[in-house]
């Protein structure tokens, strides 16, 4: 009965009874079928074919073997809109006989395809779902999808009332235009240099959607709930991360837009040589929408700034809504911090601007307590190297064995021998004392400062701590803090210490140092900081029968293949030298390369590389490197940069990602 109900549908008599034997054996390869059905092996791969063109099968690859599922039966319903109701008669029985499967992968070309899909998502979503969208493209998504196609996603929304939550590299026009009409139902989240401006992916309940807007405009829809919770785990990481780093006149530009929607924002160590020096016509702009709206800034200056105003050759000092007091003249630095809202941003202004901006209530109202303190009391303030000693040694003498101080932002001050000799004298009493430390390092001090505890008596570290500090940029100073007291160190021509004896200025630097050696990422730019990060930090942690997993790997592009081929030759000989196990899921053209490379380092049998291909298709200069206790995205551009997790949940994740793609990969 159901094959004359399937040949009633459109389908030969050969085509439904490959497709109802398929359901009753599941997953099967055509040979299965062959013998189930008793046909000609030719009309049954006709069959199989036929089957895909109308999305009813899909085809996988196993070690070059192809195997072939059923897909949902409720597909046959666009086959025919006229005999709906049979359709529906013969997909119950269909789904009697159907073996649930765990995935589903289906690829649709063209606008048309995309616009259909983009449509169906809309209609599916219920009141109170949340549509996660990563990578959002902007100008890219309106333009495929056009002002008809977006009014209609627009109408659905507001009827059903469902949020979209989008992390993008840029809101533009159109993304506020959305907004504005939107309201609370749509949010964003923008990570500047982040995202391509190609493709952007949709993640729901069971499934996630990639969508390529570059010709023939591909939409790739994964139906598996378990994958789908991955990427929403990777989408929150980023969503709730309370940290944002902006580098170059971009990002200059976007934190004065930021500062541009606040009511107050204040200021700690405004000076001639900032924002007015290094981004003038950038600042110029900023001051001019802050007279517009009607911006408040309170300034604490150092005490030889000297800030334009708006007009040519005027002094911000005399403009409205602006408010300044000078700093002592030992507190003048480089480093900037701007409070505003909730939010507190670190700046550096030259050498292209850097600017850390922590996104937490109560940091930001911690460090408006330093701001208040500083702005309506006196600071203490010593200078000279014997002011350096007593700050250290009086410390020292009021500190019991056992005892913890704590540091932010170590380094090797101004780099003077007489400094370092003080430096190396004070840690070997500390250390005969017993008093411990945790210290935020900078990364170019970290290597001599902890050679410099080594030599003072604590080999094995169990009274000193040291981790890399890599918030902001390096500068000559540094925060001690003990037992309610805050007191800085800047390093210049002569050292200056500025001393607060107040709990509530201790408790919001102490906020700030816990929220920092607590953080579970840490970022290396460049090519010595990645060099050393692969073949010095991580091979530090690896013994024999260890294992390495990496999802991408390649040769970085055109500008960095020979960087990267050095950088790996020395990373896998330690590793093969060393009984360590790699396994690599590597793009198929590097296949020879890699092979040849693997039997000159010494495993010519492939006893520690293990190794699978992935199609050249997706080749990017992205890797994904997983260890036991580390995960590290890496990009091999001109300038690589290599963020590293040590978040046990998204090392799971990242490892879940490399079993699944293992399982699909080319030996």
């Amino acid at each position: 009965m159901l094959l004359k109900d399937l040949q009633k549908l459109g389908f030969t008599k050969n085509l439904a009874t490959v497709y109802t034997t398929l359901f009753e054996l599941g997953e099967a390869k055509a040979g299965n079928i062959v013998r189930s059905t008793g046909m000609h092996r030719n009309l049954v791969y006709l069959a199989l074919e036929e089957l895909e063109e109308k999305k009813l099968v899909s085809k996988s690859q196993t070690r070059g073997v192809a195997r072939f599922n059923v897909l949902d039966p409720t597909r046959l319903l666009g086959e025919v809109e006229e005999k709906k109701k049979l359709a529906e008669d013969i997909i119950d029985e269909l789904k009697s006989k159907h073996k649930i499967q765990s995935q589903e992968i289906i690829i649709y070309e063209g606008l048309a395809e995309m616009q259909k899909k983009m449509l169906s998502i809309y209609e599916s979503m219920e009141e109170g779902d949340h549509m996660n969208i990563l990578g959002g493209t902007s100008s890219s998504w309106f333009e495929a999808m056009g002002e008809k196609n977006i009014n209609k996603f627009l109408k659905i929304q507001e009827q059903r009332k469902f949020f979209i939550n989008l992390i993008g590299g840029e809101l533009d026009e159109n993304e506020q235009k959305l907004k504005n009409k939107l309201g609370d139902f749509i949010n964003y989240k923008i990570i500047p240099n982040v995202f391509s401006k190609t493709n952007e992916t949709n993640i729901l309940k069971d499934r996630v959607i990639l969508l390529i807007f570059v010709e023939p405009f591909t939409t790739v829809e994964i139906i598996n709930p378990a994958v789908a919770e991955s990427f929403k785990k990777y989408f929150d990481i980023l969503w709730d991360d309370t940290t944002q780093n902006l580098r170059g006149k971009d990002g200059v530009r976007m934190f004065f837009d930021e500062i541009s929607n606040v009511q107050d924002v204040y200021w700690i160590g405004g000076s001639k040589d900032g924002m007015d020096n290094y981004f003038p016509e950038l600042a110029r702009e900023c001051k001019k929408t802050r007279l517009e709206k009607k911006i408040n800034w309170y300034d604490l200056l150092d005490p030889e700034a000297d800030l334009a105003g708006v007009e040519k050759d005027s002094n911000l000092n005399d403009e409205p809504y602006y408010h300044y007091k000078y700093l002592s003249a030992s507190v003048s630095s480089p480093h900037v911090i701007c409070i505003y809202g909730n939010k507190v941003a670190n700046i550096i202004w030259k050498d292209g601007g850097f600017i850390n901006i922590i996104e937490n209530e109560e940091i930001a109202k911690g460090y408006m307590k330093q701001f208040d303190y500083l702005w309506n009391q006196d600071v203490v303030v010593e200078t000279g190297f014997d002011a350096l000693h007593r700050c250290f040694y009086n410390m020292l003498e009021e500190l019991e064995k056992e005892d913890e101080y704590f540091v932010l932002g170590a380094s090797l001050g101004n780099n003077s021998t007489k400094i370092k000799k003080f430096y190396d004298q004070f840690h070997k009493d500390r250390i005969k004392k017993g008093v411990k430390n945790s210290m935020l390092v900078y990364k170019d001090s970290y290597d001599l400062i902890k050679k410099r505890f080594e030599m003072a008596g604590d080999q094995d570290f169990k009274i000193s701590k040291l981790k890399k500090f890599s918030t902001i940029l390096p500068i000559p100073m540094q925060i001690n803090l003990y037992r309610g007291k805050t007191s800085f160190i800047l390093y210049g021509d002569v050292p200056t210490i500025i001393y607060f004896d107040k709990k509530e200025i201790f408790d919001s630097f102490k906020g700030y140092f816990d929220y920092l050696w607590n953080q579970d990422v840490q970022t290396y730019s460049g090519k010595e900081e990645v060099y050393n990060l692969f073949n010095k930090i991580i091979l530090d942690q690896l013994h024999s029968n260890d294992s390495e997993y990496v999802i991408g790997a390649g040769y970085g592009d055109e500008v960095t293949d020979d960087y990267v081929t050095k950088l790996f030759k020395i990373h896998n000989s330690y590793l093969i030298k060393n009984n360590i196990h790699k396994h690599v899921l590597m793009y198929e053209k590097h296949r020879d390369k890699f092979e040849k490379e693997v039997k000159k380092f010494g495993d010519k049998k492939f006893e520690y590389v293990h190794v699978r291909y992935l199609p050249d298709t997706y080749a990017f200069p992205v890797e994904t490197h997983i260890y036991n206790d580390m995960a590290t995205i890496t990009y091999f551009g001109e300038n690589p940069v290599s963020t590293v997790y040590t978040h046990s949940k998204i090392i799971e994740n990242y490892k879940k990602q490399f079993d699944l793609l293992w399982n699909v990969a080319k030996e």
